[in-house]
């Protein structure tokens, strides 16, 4: 299966307040068979993640009056089970701002000025851990549910004697 193939089905959310950076990212994107939507600022992120979904977001931190911070806290709260990965991408270059980033449940940070392909090599990664993890908490469950079924046929044989 090809790149364009594997990722066409993927959404992006990018939310950035410069204009020149959002297009550039989201051509980027498109180009490499993405299906992106681009926003620029935290409440339009917020307003489009409440009646739809994305598979990744891609987040600005220094945006106003709604934060890169606060979308990343909503995100975090509202699609707790999901795991949607989210690739802060921001001028904030100081260590202490990416371990934060970190802590606050981001999956990745990437500071500017970065480049747009260094981007989608991101992006393709991410998913790619976002899949493979889905897989083996797939597998895990089923292993679970399987020592479960066990047990209780255990049980029963043992009720049985």
């Amino acid at each position: 299966m090809s790149m364009q193939k594997a990722t066409e089905k993927k959404s992006i959310l990018v939310v950035e307040d410069e204009a020149d950076i959002r297009q550039v990212i989201s051509f980027f994107l498109k180009q490499a068979g993405f299906s992106v939507v681009a926003v620029s600022g935290g409440q339009e992120a917020i307003t489009y993640l409440s009646a739809s979904h994305a598979d990744l977001v891609i987040l600005d931190i220094l945006m106003r009056p709604v934060s890169g911070w606060q979308v990343l806290e909503w995100v975090r709260t509202c699609y707790a089970d999901t795991a949607v990965p989210v690739l802060i991408m921001t001028a904030l270059a100081q260590f202490s701002h990416q371990v934060e980033g970190l802590e606050r449940g981001a999956t990745e940070y990437i500071t500017k000025p970065m480049q747009p392909r260094r981007v989608v090599e991101r992006v393709q990664d991410l998913l790619s851990q976002t899949a493979e993890q889905r897989n083996l908490n797939r597998a895990s469950g089923i292993s679970e549910r399987r020592q479960i079924l066990e047990h209780f046929a255990a049980m029963q044989r043992e009720e049985m004697l």
